[in-house]
């Protein structure tokens, strides 16, 4: 179960400090703010050496090629430098355990109360451990694999929607960089997966039948973790949007209401069978930490605490204005649409929930899958 944040008070606790005053979290945030200024000039020259390069044609491709592979290369070599497992995954991990041998997903035999809240992500480790497996290497492994998978999607997506400009990888760049991404790429939780599956998302979309495809991505996301239900309202919204844009006819006839429901229909097919199982199974809506946590109260003070942290840390206070700025930038491009409003609307309905919530335990965590999205959106 969660600890309680570092200098949080709640009742019944009298030996917590309070939250410390607004001025003195605004005075870190810029001295932390200040620490990155030599490295982020450092990497403004860089990046600038890099746009000159993209415009000469003949280095072109393999100029892309280089540089994305030193970025995954120092991305791959960073988290391992800092390689972790959660002590969370843990309980994971011992539910994948019971689950391989044979006694189902519980943390003791006999015991049905879901103390997890990464269904997927459990079971498929339970099943590599079914198959021998170990499973905190294959969960350390596998989210490693996920860093990479979504560090080279990254680059594929911009260059699929803008061919004749995206040669240097910038948004991987800077994904495969970004400390809270590396950080989580070896930490054994689901939270590096589900960066990968709301990327997906965007990229399985541009497919023939890309809807379909795009909920069967997004539908795994809320399997992994429940609160990935507002990534996929916000491709859906996405979708609709696209439609009344870029549709024929007055508005109310623009909408495609086929194209929706096949959206919808991993969900309806996969999510809502699985709810009503796991209703059956633990006797509970929601997983055991939901109530254990408070977890429909809110904690805007904290949650407030965890934003300004991941902003000064995390180099945000640079590039979400970026993020900000190109979302006016002109396209007649609808798929570009699409990935803007996803992109928004994953940011506010996400965003706004952390911050709701009070955040977590573990910096950055709950704010690494929006990174790639910002990233792909921005470049």
């Amino acid at each position: 179960m969660q600890s309680a944040p570092t200098g949080a008070w709640h009742p019944g606790r009298t030996d917590l400090p309070l939250l410390p005053m607004p001025a003195e979290i605004l005075a870190e945030a810029l001295r932390a703010m200040g620490q990155s200024v030599p490295w982020l000039l450092s990497a403004t020259v860089a990046a600038l050496a890099l746009l000159g390069l993209e415009r000469r044609r003949p280095a072109q491709a393999v100029a892309g090629a280089i540089v994305l592979s030193v970025g995954l290369g120092l991305g791959l070599a960073f988290a391992w430098r800092i390689l972790w497992i959660a002590d969370d995954a843990f309980i994971s991990f011992r539910y994948a355990r019971n689950f391989a041998r044979g006694l189902g997903l519980v943390y003791n035999e006999g015991e049905w109360v879901e103390g997890y809240t990464n269904f997927l992500w459990t079971l498929l480790l339970g099943l590599a451990g079914k198959l021998g497996l170990d499973i905190p290497l294959t969960a350390l492994f596998g989210n490693l694999a996920a860093f990479a998978a979504t560090v080279l999607l990254a680059a594929l997506l911009p260059a699929r929607l803008a061919p004749k400009h995206a040669v240097v990888p910038f948004a991987a760049i800077a994904l495969a960089l970004a400390k809270p991404f590396y950080t989580f790429a070896g930490s054994g939780l689901e939270t590096m997966p589900i960066a990968l599956l709301g990327l997906s998302a965007m990229a399985l979309s541009l497919r023939p039948r890309g809807e379909l495809w795009a909920g069967c991505a997004l539908t795994a996301a809320v399997l992994c973790r429940p609160d990935q239900i507002l990534l996929f309202a916000a491709m859906g919204i996405a979708l609709a949007a696209e439609d009344l844009a870029f549709g024929a006819g007055p508005p109310a006839r623009r909408l495609r209401p086929g194209r929706l429901l096949a959206y919808a229909a991993p969900f309806l097919l996969v999510y809502v069978p699985y709810f009503a199982w796991r209703w059956s199974a633990y006797g509970a809506p929601f997983p055991n930490t939901f109530y254990a946590k408070s977890a429909d109260a809110a904690y805007w003070s904290q949650g407030l605490v965890y934003l300004t942290h991941f902003v000064s840390t995390s180099g945000a206070w640079l590039w979400l204005p970026l993020f900000l700025v190109s979302l006016f930038v002109r396209s007649a491009a609808r798929e570009v649409f699409r990935l803007r409003v996803y992109a928004v609307l994953s940011v506010l309905f996400l965003g706004g929930y952390v911050v709701r919530v009070g955040g977590d335990f573990m910096e950055c965590r709950f704010f690494v899958p929006l990174l790639p999205l910002v990233a792909v959106c921005t470049e």
